[in-house]
């Protein structure tokens, strides 16, 4: 059974789901789409959530902005969020944040290498699978955030242009 307390409770009515809501192909498709930088949505809004459970300390903002210092502590609550009400699943908080710290950098590689970059979502999608069994468990009706909305298909539609250019021309003679 899940207990949660009033102030968690009140937050989670609030918001609609204890952490953001998003399916992981949405995800990985944001990130691709907007080179990395949807995961910096991504961290914001679950660090607003986790600031209206736990108090007006947290900086979501500042939180996603260094992302690269915060990272493994977002993980860790979802982590020990989960074994709070009795999900037996754990994550490696410290590989991903690590892998997403280093993947995330790796765009300062030469020619086509950066590419490898836009694959630092894979850090995040185990931390957003037990977020979404942590929402499903808590909020079993709520939205999971699978569909693209039309702001959605814009953004992947002018970015893929983008980089369909930028993967063309890095193959192409100087």
């Amino acid at each position: 059974m899940v207990t949660l307390t009033e102030t968690s409770t009140a937050a989670i009515t609030r918001e609609g789901t204890p952490y953001f809501a998003v399916s992981l192909l949405k995800l990985a498709v944001m990130s691709i789409c907007t080179f990395g930088l949807y995961e910096f949505y991504w961290f914001y809004e679950n660090w607003r959530r986790i600031r209206n459970r736990e108090g007006p300390r947290i900086k979501p903002f500042l939180c996603a902005l260094f992302a690269y210092f915060t990272c493994y502590y977002c993980f860790t609550r979802i982590d020990n969020h989960a074994a709070s009400i009795g999900l037996h699943q754990s994550i490696p908080t410290a590989v991903l944040a690590i892998g997403w710290v280093l993947t995330t950098l790796l765009w300062k590689l030469p020619d086509p290498y950066w590419l490898v970059s836009s694959l630092s979502f894979l850090f995040i999608l185990p931390a957003q699978a037990l977020a979404n069994r942590i929402n499903a468990t808590i909020v079993p009706d709520h939205d999971p955030n699978r569909r693209f909305t039309a702001w959605n298909f814009a953004c992947v539609a002018v970015v893929a242009a983008f980089l369909i250019l930028a993967i063309v021309g890095s193959f192409l003679p100087d």
